[in-house]
């Protein structure tokens, strides 16, 4: 059969007009009936694009000279932010950023029908050298000198090549060009295709995803790394259960952070799920518990519960608390921190709430408030089957304008009332939207 012919890009000799910010936070602009996504350029500017490649539904594009500009558009504290994902939108001043952001939020909403008796203040934290948790890739590129280590670049699958990145926490932030020196000379960096980062509030790791077995050379380069940096490292040759720690007797069993405004410490493996921005977090915590306002006595269930991140805070109140999550190794680490920070009045459960049969759930448990942190997938089946009889108070933590949106609609038909809503910006210069509904009988 002969080969397909690979189609070829289109040019764009004339300047387009952005007309909006894609989820992504890419500028989009239109070309007759083609959708053009241009990464770099702000809603009002007029710039030239070159083409980078075709996407279903859209041509992806960078800017190449903006003709016209908007005076939200801020100079980028970073030198890679505009070919880099791990940013999408530092050119965007952070005060238009919240507002885009809110504003998506609001559209969401309306788009269901559903409005909100008022509006909170968004939640919000440092901008910088904020993200604990995050995945960088890794690739072997000759032709750029050997080893990238780094965020995928926009719309790509490539690696930003970068020598530090300013929005991560700066224990490993400042050390890309370090963690790069460290692969190339191992045994097959060829081989390594990612490092997870995690920091806690007083120790970093990085687990090295490897492909082929380490060598005792390697393991050498590893341990001197980790003395010179004290970054823990971890190696993982296959799924997550086969996560070692390359020295398991330096003291370290868990990383740990605090939220401080609870007297709560939780600790974590490098590979859980924990919210990345450390300040933005303890105050969503501390938004939802008043948000809640759970009394001494009182019962209340944590539906998709992760570490006990919020589970552990609302017992600390005296509330009778009930955490539950697919995840058994999330479930073994809440109870351990129950444990750790001597918490009796909370249990944790490992319920699949997307199969497990729910309808009697909470109502069986009797729970009069009810915090829901769901998946980006949302929490439809939850809110539409739960016995909700009982439940005076609901807070929704989202990760997904659009679930949420629909979720709040099945809630509202319930006849529960959006009593209020807010950003959460977990995630400072990217397109990404968190949010929290309080909803209320």
């Amino acid at each position: 059969m002969p080969r397909s012919r690979r189609r070829r890009l289109p040019e764009f000799p004339d300047p387009l007009r952005v007309e909006r910010l894609a989820d992504n936070g890419d500028g989009v602009a239109h070309c007759g009936e083609r959708e053009i996504r241009i990464a770099g350029a702000l809603p009002g500017e007029v710039v030239r694009v070159s083409a980078r490649r075709r996407r279903k539904g859209y041509v992806q594009c960078m800017s190449e000279r903006i003709e016209e500009g908007v005076p939200e558009r801020v100079e980028p504290f970073c030198p890679q932010a505009l070919n880099c994902g791990g940013c999408t939108l530092q050119h965007l001043d952070y005060d238009a950023q919240l507002l885009y952001k809110s504003r998506r939020l609001s559209d969401a909403l309306e788009r269901v029908g559903v409005s909100a008796a008022r509006t909170l203040a968004p939640v919000t934290g440092p901008t910088r050298g904020y993200r604990r948790k995050a995945r960088l890739g890794v690739r072997f590129v000759p032709k750029k000198g050997g080893v990238l280590v780094g965020f995928r670049e926009s719309g790509s699958s490539l690696v930003t090549e970068t020598e530090f990145c300013p929005v991560l926490a700066p224990a490993v932030g400042e050390r890309i060009g370090r963690l790069r020196e460290l692969v190339s000379r191992l045994s097959a960096p060829a081989r390594i295709p990612q490092i997870e980062v995690a920091v806690g509030d007083d120790a970093a790791s990085v687990t090295i995803r490897h492909l082929e077995p380490m060598l005792d050379s390697d393991l050498a380069q590893l341990r001197a790394f980790s003395e010179e940096t004290e970054i823990h490292v971890y190696l993982q040759s296959g799924g997550p259960q086969s996560v070692v720690k390359l020295a398991p007797d330096d003291g370290l069993d868990r990383l740990e952070y605090r939220l401080t405004a609870h007297g709560v410490r939780l600790r974590f493996h490098p590979l859980d799920f924990v919210q990345v921005n450390a300040p933005v977090n303890d105050a969503m915590v501390s938004q939802a518990l008043s948000l809640l306002e759970l009394e001494a006595g009182e019962r209340a269930a944590d539906l998709f519960c992760g570490i006990g991140n919020f589970s552990l805070p609302m017992a600390a109140t005296g509330a009778e608390v009930v955490g539950m999550e697919a995840n058994a190794e999330l479930v073994s680490r809440a109870r351990e921190n129950c444990e750790y920070n001597g918490i009796a009045d909370a249990v944790f459960s490992t319920v699949d709430l997307y199969r497990d049969p729910l309808p009697e759930v909470v109502g069986e448990l009797q729970c009069t408030k009810l915090l829901l942190d769901p998946p980006r997938s949302g929490a439809l089946q939850l809110v539409s089957q739960l016995a909700l009889g009982r439940v005076e108070r609901i807070v929704y933590v989202s990760c997904n304008r659009d679930t949420f949106a629909r979720d709040a609609r099945a809630l509202v038909d319930r006849g529960f009332e959006l009593g209020a809503v807010g950003l959460v910006d977990m995630f400072p210069h990217t397109g990404h939207i968190e949010s929290m509904g309080l909803f209320r009988r």
